[in-house]
């Protein structure tokens, strides 16, 4: 009797090792359950059926008696669905990071070497090419946003050329003397200037005057 026990005790150890060694594998099922996607960062048109393949595993994934092939298709079908998945990417980004190129290219602030200008330039170009790209991926963005930032650096870095305010402009200038002084009068250079004039001119009409008398004086006096 204790013989039989311990046969069958032993056969159904065996049974269930047998048993345990052809249970399904559910771990690649797992790991894409694990896998976390915020929904707010993708397109509904995308994310709605990465969802509906999410729930559609979960069962699967809890059933004690799942078969391989259920597992599998399952995994299948949800890691389509994660391929399938597209973020939503600000394109707009790409355009402010245009306008801000556009400023150190077009504006007199900067001095730019021929190799920053070169850099902008070719960056703009990429930037507006992405920007029209309807395939632009996260990883494309994030590439962009390393090359503007790298560009804007080397920018930064040109001799800056400074600028006057019409203030500073009339403290660094010289203006020549006023002719007419701010209270409508005739200014100090003016006035000299008509006085010499006047002089002149007295004295052109004296010696004009002395002429004819020397030369042909009047019968008066002869």
């Amino acid at each position: 009797m204790k013989r039989i026990v311990a046969f069958f005790l032993f056969a159904l150890c065996l049974i269930t090792l047998s048993v345990s060694s052809l249970a399904a594998d559910k771990s690649s099922l797992a790991a894409l359950l694990n896998e976390v996607y915020d929904p707010a960062e993708y397109t509904a048109e995308t994310y709605q059926p990465y969802q509906k393949a999410v729930n559609g595993a979960v069962p699967i994934y809890e059933k004690d008696g799942a078969t391989q092939e259920e597992i599998d298709q399952a995994a299948a079908e949800l890691k389509t669905a994660k391929n399938g998945l597209i973020p939503i990417l600000n394109r707009d980004l790409l355009l402010e990071y245009v306008d801000e190129i556009e400023d150190y290219l077009y504006s007199t602030t900067y001095d730019l070497s021929p190799e920053a200008e070169t850099l902008l330039t070719d960056a703009r170009k990429e930037f507006l090419a992405l920007y029209e790209d309807k395939n632009l991926t996260k990883e494309q963005l994030n590439g962009a946003e390393k090359t503007y930032q790298n560009v804007i650096q080397i920018a930064g870095e040109s001799k800056e050329i400074q600028k006057f305010s019409a203030e500073e402009a009339g403290k660094n200038v010289v203006i020549p003397e006023k002719v007419i002084s701010n209270s409508g009068g005739v200014g100090r250079v003016t006035t000299i200037r008509l006085i010499l004039l006047g002089i002149g001119i007295v004295g052109i009409l004296l010696g004009t005057t002395a002429s004819i008398l020397y030369f042909k004086p009047p019968k008066f006096l002869q």
